[in-house]
């Protein structure tokens, strides 16, 4: 302050004036004569410290700085540029309008020196305060250049916080979902397209589900509970919104079997097939029984499938046939159909379609109880290995194979269509898994990763690892509320956000 006053005392009429010392600065710089407008913008401090064009003055300086690869100073100017436009705009010295456009020109410069740094909480509340400014100017005018800067800070705070996982959870879809990607320019368009794709993608990996096992071969959702069982490490239950876990193994007082076939959500229970029987979980006493046991001895079953039907729950197994217990115990259906081996299950209306080994897909009339084979209704499926049935749109039941594609049947028109890695539809013909939802049909396959089927489009594509899928054996795919999961062989649980998809895929 001493000196100042002394130079400010010493000046006279022959001094030039801020706004020569600022052109003859801004000239220097484009010339690439650093020291010349370094020393320019120094004069114009010392001379002139109470007219508004310091702090313009202060940010020219750190574009000096920067110029001369000197991001220490140039982070020093900027911090002083803020606070004296601060100090300007409470005094009256600057406009409101010039306050608010300095300090966000400073506030996303701050933001990128503080992340190359590393200090990226410091990034992001510099980057957020930019936001904050430019979004209030847009809310009642904005120029073009202000929209784009808003469009990029915006795009810097969601790459900042998903890279990093700075801010509270949710701000990466948050920063992303206001961002309007027309105003995008430059690298900034295909930032956007990676994170995009990044944000499509959460994974569930074995060491966050608690599973010593990598191999999933089963999922399903209860509220804000995701159950997912792996072919030879149990049980996990995981709770979105905590991020808690609970493993069950093997034991009599948890699962029958580490091996989890299939798991069926009803109410308060969860019903968990595995290869040596049911295992059912009561939510509400946090206690598990043991069902489905065969003979004097207790022998036990390998279950492939379950299904309810109202009160009454269909147990497939392999070599033991179609079981169900409907509160008086459980029984074998009797007959040739549907054959000792099932491998999947589905209600649909008033018809329990199940899935075989050899005899292709079965049909069992839940009223009646009649048994037939699909043949009789439509033969285009013959004895295909059934991996699973699922419902689609327009009343369509998808039937997926091992070895055979997938077929759709359309009841109305009595109509089979058939789609394969030979027609072009399919990355692989061993199709182990499928669900649909809303954006059209996903199946896993074996070595293939997963195919997709648009609707209302009808057209064909394919998730693959440059997509985002951990594996390309997909063993068993789940659908609900806008996210696919996909539970794969060796890499864990993949889950989709359909919503997101749309910009990645």
């Amino acid at each position: 302050m001493l000196l100042c006053a002394t130079v400010a005392g010493a000046q006279s009429d022959l001094d030039p004036l801020p706004a020569e010392l600022l052109d003859a600065a801004r000239s220097a710089l484009a010339q690439g004569a650093h020291d010349s407008a370094a020393a320019n913008l120094r004069q114009l401090r010392l001379l002139h410290p109470e007219s508004p064009l310091v702090a313009e003055s202060l940010l020219l300086a750190a574009q000096v700085a920067a110029a001369q690869d000197n991001p220490y100073r140039e982070r020093f100017l900027l911090t002083e540029a803020r606070r004296t436009v601060r100090g300007f705009a409470a005094s009256g010295v600057l406009d409101a309008g010039a306050a608010a456009g300095m300090r966000t020109a400073i506030a996303q410069r701050l933001g990128e020196l503080l992340e190359q740094d590393r200090d990226y909480e410091g990034a992001l509340r510099n980057f957020t305060e930019g936001i904050a400014l430019l979004a209030a100017r847009a809310r009642t005018a904005s120029s073009p250049a202000e929209r784009r800067d808003l469009a990029h800070l915006r795009l810097a705070a969601a790459r900042l916080t998903h890279r990093y996982g700075v801010g509270p959870n949710g701000d990466a879809e948050r920063y992303f979902d206001q961002i309007d990607p027309a105003q995008l320019t430059g690298e900034a368009s295909e930032t956007y397209r990676e994170l995009a794709r990044a944000l499509m993608w959460n994974y569930l990996t074995p060491r966050e589900l608690g599973l010593e096992d990598a191999n999933i071969s089963a999922i399903a959702t209860d509220g804000d509970d995701v159950w997912v069982g792996s072919w030879t490490g149990g049980l996990a239950r995981y709770t979105h919104s905590t991020g808690q876990q609970s493993v069950f193994s093997e034991g009599p007082r948890s699962l029958m079997s580490l091996r989890v076939r299939d798991i069926e959500t009803v109410d308060d229970y969860i019903w968990v097939g595995t290869d040596r029987g049911l295992s059912v979980y009561a939510l509400a006493s946090s206690r598990w029984r043991h069902e489905l046991t065969i003979g004097d001895e207790q022998e036990p079953v390998a279950l492939a499938a379950i299904a309810t039907a109202g009160d009454t729950v269909f147990a497939g197994t392999l070599g033991q046939g179609l079981w169900r217990d409907d509160g008086t115990g459980w029984h074998a259906l009797e007959g040739a159909l549907p054959g000792s081996f099932i491998t999947a299950l589905q209600v649909v209306g008033d018809t329990l379609w199940i899935g075989t080994i050899d005899l292709g897909l079965v049909s069992l009339d839940l009223a009646s109880g009649a048994v037939r084979s699909f043949d009789e209704i439509n033969p285009g499926l013959g004895p295909q290995n059934v991996t699973a049935i699922e419902p689609g749109a327009d009343r369509a039941l998808w039937i997926t194979t091992f070895g055979a594609g997938v077929y759709r049947w359309q009841p109305e028109a009595n109509r089979i269509s058939h789609f394969s890695a030979a027609g072009g539809e399919l990355p692989d013909d061993w199709v182990l898994s499928g669900a649909m939802g809303d954006n059209g049909m996903y199946f896993g396959t074996f070595g293939g990763g997963v195919a997709h089927y648009s609707q209302p489009g009808g057209s064909w594509s394919v998730i693959s690892l440059a997509h985002g899928l951990p594996s390309l054996n997909v063993a068993v795919v789940t659908a609900v509320r806008g996210s696919v999961y996909f539970g794969t062989l060796g890499g864990g649980v993949a889950v989709l956000s359909e919503r997101r998809s749309v910009h990645g895929l």
